[in-house]
């Protein structure tokens, strides 16, 4: 059996496949790991042998009960080219259809045919090596590889010789190593001699035995005796312990309590009572220190005073000449931040108004100043942005569908109409037309097999009638001589009654008068017998051959009526009327019958591929479909986007990244706004600081 076409309809991972195989040369199929190898090598094996039952599949794993298992394999064998197709069912292994077995051979005989009686568990252990297998052969060394193949192509016998090898040899080491040292069996050996030894002083034993039965009593007695004073112990520990933990918590307890009530009662919080007093006594001592402080710089100053003699008017500007002397550092200062300031917001205003130039379209800071940033308008424009490249995506990955399947729909579509253009007429009217052909292919057999039935018969019969015996069952002469014999006697009967009648002997001529009548009536006994016998087997040869005659003739009738109805019968080209040669014809016959089965095979695969083809284009059609409201989804989005801009004062753009992009310049600039703005009011307030303490210093001067 050569494979030459594997079909699977749905198997495991496997859906329409069609796989052709070259049956002149080795197939090998190759691919990474759980792209279906071992499922393609299971498939085959159902084919053969019958899929599981359905009922024994898992649940997540069993396919529906509308679309099961099922595919078929195309062969030769013996010059003929089979198609064995089975499909699984939920109990039992499947049902087998067989196309271009031999004719009378039922579905079973034409597999045990096919497969020469090789039983399953034969061909899953020979020709069928599975992954495990192969797992297991790579963890061997070079030299049980061999071994293991061998014990593979054995089937399972094999490997149960070699499993069984292996447990001896590894029971062999160890009961007893290849050096001779080690193993159980010396083990053994050694506690033999030691048992042999000891039972050679068997009163060094018992009182040995005497001895450690009373030590052990002993150790017993001890242990008991320890175990319950270490659980005494542990108990008195426990309570110690619980002791000297409560102890010290419940003497300090008791020394608050006594101090508790040896104080006076208050009405306030104590606590607040000492926070407060130690604040007071911090200020009251920051109060003295500053107050001594002051004390000094004062007899200081008066002592400078008594010592200096200013004149009137100085005197009377004094304070505002020492205001101004002692805030002339504080000035500088301020004329300093008066100047920074200044800088800082030139800065801040052209860097501002280089940015709002550098940004695309006509923006200035009454336009920067009406966009809404709030956390409100940034969460509206994330959820539209969102919302917006949501609908993007889904319709990219639409179109990307629809291209795919529009692609596949088309080529699919262009080779089906290319192979209905050759067929001429619908799938399903070619295919009614091939069953007609095959039926009526099947009846011209069969009437072809009745006439060579019947002609076999007529056959038959008239050899049966060229062999029936038609003469008589008694020889002539035996006939002739008897009659001779009936009338010699009866002749001497009436000469011996004649010879009475004269005067002869009586004993004499009555005697053999008698002896004459004997054989007279034997003669004519005979002559009755054979008549009987005659008009018998006259009878019954001429009722079989009547019999015979009337079923040869109802044959030849049968006989031409079915060539009758051959003669006006042509099927598929075929004329029949050539009745000379007959094998031939047969043989024409069975390849047209299995040409049409073929036909009809490629047909239903087409009916197949135009109901896939249908599916997808019904497919398609709702992923147009589905496509198109993603379409009308992300013009819905667009407007609701470029919606959201204008109200946030943006430009209008369909590149999110590019308006986050804005949003964040503009963010930006506000801030940088934000700041130049409130840099302004701060150096004017210094600015008019700084002029007042100018106008009081003119006044002085």
């Amino acid at each position: 059996m050569k494979l030459t076409e594997i079909d699977i309809d749905r198997f495991r991972i496997w859906r329409n496949l069609l796989l052709r195989l070259d049956p002149s040369g080795l197939n090998v199929i190759y691919g990474p790991n759980e792209a279906g190898k071992t499922t393609l090598m299971r498939f085959i094996r159902s084919v053969l042998y019958g899929y599981e039952p359905l009922s024994t599949e898992p649940a997540w794993h069993r396919p529906d009960k509308e679309q099961p298992w099922r595919g078929a394999v195309r062969c030769e064998h013996h010059g003929r080219k089979w198609r064995i197709h089975r499909r699984a069912e939920f109990k039992g292994r499947g049902r087998v259809r067989i196309s271009g077995a031999p004719e009378g051979l039922s579905a079973d005989q034409a597999l045990e045919d096919l497969l020469n009686n090789t039983s399953e568990s034969l061909y899953a252990d020979i020709f069928a090596v599975g992954v495990r297998e192969l797992q297991q052969l790579a963890t061997l060394g070079t030299d049980q590889v061999s071994e293991y193949i061998y014990g593979l192509s054995l089937g399972p016998q094999g490997r149960q010789i070699l499993d069984s090898i292996a447990a001896v040899r590894s029971r062999r080491e160890q009961l007893l190593s290849p050096n001779g040292r080690d193993g159980e069996l010396v083990r053994l050996f050694e506690q033999y001699a030691t048992l042999s030894a000891r039972k050679r002083r068997p009163g060094t034993a018992r009182d040995q035995y005497v001895r450690l039965t009373r030590r052990r009593t002993e150790l017993t007695q001890s242990i008991d005796s320890l175990r319950e004073r270490q659980s005494q112990i542990n108990n008195e520990l426990r309570g110690l312990r619980f002791l000297q933990d409560c102890h010290k918590p419940w003497k300090r307890g008791r020394e608050l309590q006594d101090e508790l009530g040896r104080l006076p009662l208050v009405t306030c919080d104590p606590e607040e009572a000492l926070r407060q007093l130690a604040a007071s006594e911090r200020d009251i001592q920051d109060t003295a220190s500053r107050r001594d402080k002051l004390n000094e710089k004062a007899d200081q100053l008066k002592a400078q005073a008594s010592r200096i003699e200013v004149d009137e008017i100085l005197e009377r500007e004094r304070l505002a000449v020492s205001s101004v002397v002692e805030q002339a550092d504080w000035l500088r200062q301020v004329e300093d931040q008066i100047q920074q300031a200044e800088e800082r917001s030139a800065e801040l205003r052209r860097e501002l108004n280089h940015e709002l130039s550098a940004l695309e379209g006509n923006w200035s800071l009454e336009r920067l100043q009406q966009i809404d940033a709030s956390s409100s308008a940034h969460h509206r424009l994330l959820q539209s942005a969102r919302s917006y490249q949501a609908a993007i995506q889904r319709q990219g990955k639409l179109r990307r569908w629809n291209r795919s399947l529009s692609k596949k729909s088309q080529q699919e579509l262009i080779e089906l109409n290319a192979d209905l253009d050759l067929l001429g007429i619908s799938v399903e009217e070619a295919i009614r037309i091939e069953q007609n052909r095959m039926q009526e292919l099947e009846n011209l057999g069969r009437l072809r097999l009745q006439e060579e039935q019947l002609a076999l018969k007529i056959q038959t019969v008239r050899r049966v009638m060229s062999r029936v015996e038609t003469d008589e069952p008694v020889p002539p002469w035996v006939d002739k001589t008897v009659s001779a014999i009936g009338w010699i006697g009866t002749a001497f009967f009436f000469f011996g009654v004649l010879m009475y009648a004269i005067g002869g002997d009586a004993l004499e001529t009555l005697g053999g008068a008698l002896g004459a009548a004997a054989f007279g009536f034997a003669g004519i006994m005979w002559w009755s017998v054979g008549n009987g016998l005659r008009n018998h087997f006259d009878r019954q040869v001429g009722i079989q051959l009547d019999d015979l005659t009337d079923e040869a003739r109802q044959a030849d009738r049968q006989l031409r009526t079915i060539q009758d109805r051959i003669g006006s019968m042509s099927v598929a080209g075929l004329e029949v009327s050539n009745r000379d040669n007959g094998s031939s014809s047969t043989t024409e016959l069975i390849e047209r019958i299995g040409q049409c089965s073929r036909r009809i095979t490629d047909l239903e695969r087409l009916a197949r591929r135009q109901e896939r083809a249908m599916a997808r284009r019904r497919r398609l059609q709702v992923l147009r479909d589905r496509f198109r409201s993603a379409q009308q989804t992300v013009n819905e989005e667009r407007s609701e986007w470029c919606r959201v801009l204008n109200q946030l004062g943006l430009e209008e753009t369909v590149d999110v990244q590019q308006a986050f992009d804005w949003w964040q310049r503009l963010q930006e600039l506000r801030e940088l706004h934000t700041r130049w703005r409130n840099i302004a009011p701060e150096a004017e307030g210094l600015r008019r600081m700084f002029q007042g303490m100018k106008d009081r210093i003119s006044v002085v001067h």
